[in-house]
């Protein structure tokens, strides 16, 4: 490739970006931050009635993500605790192929993945959304047929047990 070669690549990509118009990084980082709260809002109403019974506990750490063109940014994981278990739920981040966020959630056990992903999307779709996309937050099948679940009380309890080897 010459000099000139790059020089009309850089150019043309350049025209591109400007055509489609720049992406608002920090609405997007906002609108992340948003959907993580709405993720553990769920979480916790699902489990309300444990938590007030005292079989689990809840705490929030704080924690820093990094991610390409947002930047550094702080938001929290949750972390519960259950039969002598720890489970976090840790944000991993909205700069992603194929989804627009990714929660996961660990013990020493096992892991399982919640993606926000668009409503009525069954796997991994690497075509840009739609801008007037519902989101809806999903559990992901593990590679290499990558499958979404809707996530509800029922579905949310059956990957906590998973997480716990049960």
């Amino acid at each position: 490739m010459s000099k000139k070669d790059l020089e009309n690549f850089l150019s043309q990509q350049t025209k591109n970006t400007k055509a489609k118009g720049e992406l608002d990084w920090l609405s997007r980082r906002n609108e992340w931050l948003c959907y993580i709260e709405q993720f553990y809002d769920n979480v916790l109403k699902w489990l309300s009635r444990y938590i007030e019974q005292g079989k689990i506990q809840v705490t929030r750490k704080n924690i820093t993500l990094n991610e390409d063109n947002i930047g550094s940014y702080n938001t929290e994981k949750l972390i519960l605790k259950l039969a002598n278990r720890e489970i976090t739920l840790t944000p991993i981040g909205t700069v992603l192929i194929g989804s627009k966020g990714r929660i996961d959630m660990n013990s020493s056990a096992g892991e399982v993945k919640f993606v926000l992903v668009e409503k009525d999307s069954k796997g991994i779709n690497t075509q840009a959304p739609e801008k007037s996309a519902e989101w809806k937050w999903k559990i992901s099948t593990t590679p290499p047929l990558i499958k979404f679940i809707e996530l509800n009380e029922d579905s949310f309890s059956d990957a906590l047990m998973e997480v716990l080897n049960v």
